[in-house]
């Protein structure tokens, strides 16, 4: 499996499109660091004050420093992703470094970016559930 650079992660998604997140998600405050895995089992660590955020199909932590700049509340108190992200569907299976750990990504997952440059993957059934091009 092929590890990815954060140079080769941003030229990959150039190819890609972009992406709205659709649908609420809830998410909390973490007030201690905290690991958790992805859908393809990855162990990665959120720290205190970033959030841990799901949708009913998976969660994820966002930096709290991003999450302002990313999710709005709602008047139910869940809360709405913003913006848009730039994504490419893998055709290989690949490593990278997120924020929170390194990732594996298998073909047919999605590489996404935001606009500060961080990189994640989602895996395939999640990202049809969860985002339309934007």
């Amino acid at each position: 499996m092929r590890f990815l650079s954060h140079d080769e992660v941003r030229l990959l998604v150039q190819s890609g499109g972009h992406y709205r997140r659709v649908g609420p998600v809830d998410a909390a405050v973490l007030e201690a660091p905290t690991m958790w895995r992805t859908a393809r089992g990855d162990q990665m660590v959120g720290s205190a004050g970033d959030w841990i955020v799901r949708d009913g199909m998976a969660e994820w932590v966002v930096a709290g420093h991003l999450f302002g700049s990313r999710y709005v509340e709602g008047e139910d108190g869940s809360f709405w992703r913003k913006g848009t992200v730039r994504a490419v569907r893998l055709c290989e299976d690949v490593h990278l470094m997120t924020l929170e750990g390194r990732a594996t990504g298998l073909c047919r997952d999605w590489l996404a970016v935001g606009d500060d440059g961080d990189a994640w993957v989602i895996d395939a059934a999640h990202f049809a559930d969860a985002y339309r091009p934007g």
